[in-house]
């Protein structure tokens, strides 16, 4: 549009036919971008709800799976980096009661 407001003083119409002929080079691009405004919001209109339709989520369905839960403790790593260290020099790892009571302590 703006090609033939540029270009009017090229095509030599007389000075009283140049005013109806602007007002309706104005008119028809008002017309023309109006119309691609319309287009444009359908389509943007159009682009949303296929997007909206495409990311929706089934609250239905199950749960993925988890992945690995949580971690050793630092102090049970360190404990069982020192019992391999141990028996790979022979040692023996014994377990015992954790309640000391006289009986474990003086007469077992």
């Amino acid at each position: 549009m703006s090609s033939i407001t540029t270009s009017s003083p090229t095509l030599h119409l007389p000075a009283e036919a140049r005013p109806a002929f602007g007002q309706a080079v104005n008119e028809a691009q008002a017309r023309v971008e109006a119309a691609l405004e319309t287009r444009l919001a359908d389509a943007r209109a159009t682009e949303l709800a296929e997007r909206l339709r495409a990311e929706r989520v089934d609250v239905t369905l199950p749960a993925p799976p988890a992945g690995p839960h949580g971690a050793l403790h630092p102090l049970t790593r360190v404990q069982r980096d020192i019992e391999a260290i141990f028996t790979g020099m022979g040692y023996a790892i014994a377990d015992g009661p954790e309640i000391e009571t006289e009986y474990h302590n003086f007469d077992a």
